[in-house]
């Protein structure tokens, strides 16, 4: 004879459900309607999900993964005691306590992140995709839809379709993170403002027009593929605005694999400026941080100053592997702005 939870009074069916484990409490969602309606009691709307399509693993709460087997797991899967979850889906819990899962004809992972969403009726953090792993569009679409805070965290690796990709760019919300690795098709044209701490981007798809617009952002990375149309010209707004106060946030910039034509330079400094080192002892060299994490080390560059008093330095480092010692019209490398409040460095730092 089973025990009564559905008879209980909610509170106690609360406390109740509250004791079992994201993983339990959606093996006894599953048992029925009645048993789904209830489980948000436990407080499972506090949840957190994070998707790694890479991996085709769904974790909530950081500890508790559900973990989705490809076909040719078969025999692996069936050497162990499985159950049915539902109708398309078995699965057994393995040595960590996480649940592996194999899918029938009827349930895709896309399908399997919403049916976990919505019976925990809880917060999708974030989200990694993978070309061909995931319907990336409808899977954001119907997340951005259903929840009342952006997705934390968006990775894209992988070619997706030009319409797909600008959709995404354009009407996604994104607060922390946002990466995209994304080649694209000629013809691509995306107008989208990120508002949030971190953006990387790669691809043949990065205007100098989109770079400027980027002023929500404190950390910018973007690798400038082969294909691309970045030029010094947006390097030389950016510091400008920057000096300015156009970008408030603004703390970190690397454009990688970028020409720079040394009559042209950043805001009239010339890359051979740029390459010159400063006589500091090395242990002097100022590194980095954002979010907890040293993102770069301005041992040498040129120190420039803007109007609210900020300390940043313009560090080129050339893939021609050249020195300040040569001298050449136009170079390809790496530049890289670091932006410090001026309380954070020893006064005799400051020239």
């Amino acid at each position: 004879m089973g025990f009564p939870i559905l008879k209980l009074p909610s509170l106690a069916r609360g406390n109740l459900l509250a004791t079992l484990t994201p993983i339990e409490l959606y093996i006894f969602g599953k048992l029925s309607k009645k048993a789904a309606r209830i489980v948000p009691e436990s407080k499972s709307r506090r949840f957190t999900i994070s998707v790694n399509a890479t991996r085709r693993i769904l974790t909530v709460n950081q500890f508790h993964s559900f973990e989705i087997l490809e076909d040719h797991s078969i025999e692996y899967f069936n050497r162990h005691k499985t159950f049915v979850i539902v109708e398309g889906i078995r699965g057994f819990c393995n040595d960590d306590g996480n649940l592996e899962i194999i899918f029938g004809k009827r349930w895709s992972f896309t399908n399997f992140i919403i049916d976990v969403f919505m019976l925990f009726r809880c917060t999708v953090k974030s989200v990694q995709y993978q070309m061909g792993v995931l319907r990336l569009q409808y899977l954001l679409k119907y997340i951005q839809e259903n929840q009342s805070v952006p997705i934390e965290t968006l990775t894209i690796q992988g070619r997706l379709e030009n319409r797909e990709l600008q959709w995404i760019l354009e009407n996604i919300k994104v607060s922390k993170r946002l990466e995209v690795q994304s080649m694209v098709e000629p013809g691509f044209t995306v107008t989208f403002v990120p508002n949030c701490d971190i953006l990387n981007l790669q691809g043949n798809w990065i205007t100098d027009r989109m770079l400027q617009s980027f002023n929500s952002s404190a950390a910018i990375f973007i690798e400038n593929i082969p294909g691309a149309v970045l030029t010094a010209n947006s390097l030389t707004n950016i510091i400008t605005g920057w000096r300015a106060g156009s970008y408030p946030k603004l703390e970190y910039l690397v454009v990688e694999d970028i020409i720079i034509e040394n009559n042209v330079g950043v805001c009239g400094i010339t890359t051979y400026a740029m390459l010159k080192k400063k006589q500091r002892n090395p242990a002097e060299c100022k590194k980095k941080r954002f979010d907890g994490e040293v993102i770069g080390c301005s041992c040498f560059g040129v120190q420039i100053y803007a109007e609210d008093g900020k300390v940043a330095f313009l560090k080129w480092t050339s893939n021609r592997n050249l020195t300040s010692e040569n001298i050449v019209k136009r170079d390809f490398g790496i530049f890289q702005f670091f932006c410090f409040d001026i309380d954070d460095f020893p006064q005799k730092l400051i020239v």
